[in-house]
């Protein structure tokens, strides 16, 4: 089975095809980035819910030293907001009337991977992992791409282990606030469930799309799985 994977814009891809990868094999060089808030709405002085109506760009778009970030126009003068920094628009609020542009700066941090397998192609924008199998699943929403080896918890009265969760993602219908407070203390990197979190998640968390999707997951019982937030899928492979 081969596995698309993205590779995040602004960030260099360390593998090279043919090669093996582990959990431990450093993945991305991303250069680290600074969040630099722009008042659009003060500096136009207009509401900021109105801000939309005097952009040149917007969430997503590349920004440049001396770009137009917006104008407004009167019948005697233009009033124009030109960029001083090069980076990726992050968010525009209309509720503050603020731009935040993201900044990469020179510094870099590697990344290891989140997955397992031989690298066959890599491309600008993702890279095929090859594996011995799999099987592809539809995800309601995720909070990340992440990956590791699977724990399966079958049963929600199961008692846990750091030895049996740590560095693991656990594939369960649902948890407890306090089944959720303890495999996050316990090392988890994430779980993947049928139902809501019970309470504010800070590991990645995936759901399942359909409810009937996770009987054959317990079935097949792959030791690893890989989470897609882009395309909404989850790979369970080995």
């Amino acid at each position: 089975m081969i596995i698309k994977i993205p590779i995040p814009e602004e960030s260099k891809c360390l593998l090279k095809v043919v090669q093996k990868v582990t959990f431990d094999t450093p993945f991305l060089e991303e250069k680290t980035a600074t969040d630099i808030h722009i008042p659009l709405a003060k500096t136009l002085g207009i509401p900021p819910s109105k801000i939309f109506r005097y952009l040149k760009k917007f969430v997503g778009d590349h920004t440049e030293k001396g770009e137009t970030l917006a104008n407004k126009k009167t019948l005697l003068s233009t009033q124009t907001i030109v960029c001083e920094y090069a980076g990726i628009i992050k968010e525009i609020n209309h509720t503050e009337g603020v731009m935040v542009i993201a900044v990469f700066e020179g510094k870099r941090n590697s990344i290891p991977a989140y997955f397992t397998g031989e690298v066959v192609e890599i491309k600008k924008n993702e890279l095929s992992l090859k594996v011995n199998e799999g099987q592809e699943y539809v995800l309601k929403s995720a909070g990340a791409d992440f990956g590791a080896g699977t724990f399966y918890l079958k049963e929600v009265n199961m008692r846990l282990t750091d030895i049996e969760v740590q560095n693991k993602i656990l594939i369960c219908e649902s948890l407890s606030p306090y089944a959720q407070a303890k495999i996050e203390a316990l090392g988890t990197k994430g779980f993947i469930s049928v139902k809501d979190a019970s309470e504010a998640v800070t590991i990645p968390h995936a759901i399942l799309k359909y409810v009937d999707d996770l009987k054959k997951i317990f079935h097949s019982h792959l030791p690893y799985c890989l989470v897609d937030r882009k395309n909404s899928r989850i790979y369970f492979y080995a």
